[in-house]
Order: structure tokens, then C-alpha cells, then sequence
């Protein structure tokens, strides 16, 4: 998988977080703000990703392991479930000027 799409660029990235740490609101549906691409980055363990549908249905259900990534469109409805031994992080990328 590509670490981003065309035309993107990085300009913010979280804290790692862990299953003790994890906000709330990332383990039930959100979504990006618009134009904006997230990419989840596992550093440890492993978590799901779950996408819903924009009627709130699970729709697809990724694992996601250490060393591996996964993209969110902007605006796609989405959430994550962590193991115990998970640590990931979030990168926002925006359109390049």
C-alpha cells in the first residue's frame, strides 16, 4: 500500500497511542475533516480498523499490524479496536500547495 496519496502531503502527526491511552473517540465511528487523509501507523502489536458506511454499517474490518499502515479517505466513517499489546499513531496529510 502506498504511505500516501498524490498529491498529499504530512503536516500533523499524534502522540502513539496505547490501549491504555487510546482517546475514546477513535474506538467508535469519526471521520477526517474533509480534504483531509488520515494514515494509521502500527508500531506495535497489532489493531482493527473497522470502515462503516456513511448509514453507520461496518462495512470492512482490516487487521493492521506492527510495521504496516492504512489509509482513511477524508470524511470516510471509521474506528479502531486495539490489542492488548497495540501502540500506533495517526498522520494527517493535506493537498500539497
Amino acid at each position: 500500500m502506498k504511505d500516501r496519496p498524490d498529491g498529499f502531503i504530512p503536516y500533523k502527526t499524534t502522540a502513539v497511542f496505547t490501549a491504555e491511552t487510546v482517546p475514546q473517540a477513535l474506538t467508535r465511528s469519526h471521520r477526517t475533516k474533509a480534504g483531509v487523509w488520515g494514515r494509521i501507523d502500527v508500531v506495535e502489536g497489532s489493531l482493527e480498523l473497522i470502515r462503516f458506511d456513511h448509514n453507520g454499517a461496518a462495512v470492512a474490518h482490516e487487521t493492521i499490524r506492527a510495521g504496516e499502515s492504512a489509509l482513511v479517505a477524508p470524511g470516510e466513517p471509521h474506528a479502531v479496536t486495539l490489542s492488548a499489546t497495540a501502540a500506533f499513531s495517526v498522520t494527517f496529510l493535506r493537498q500539497s500547495e
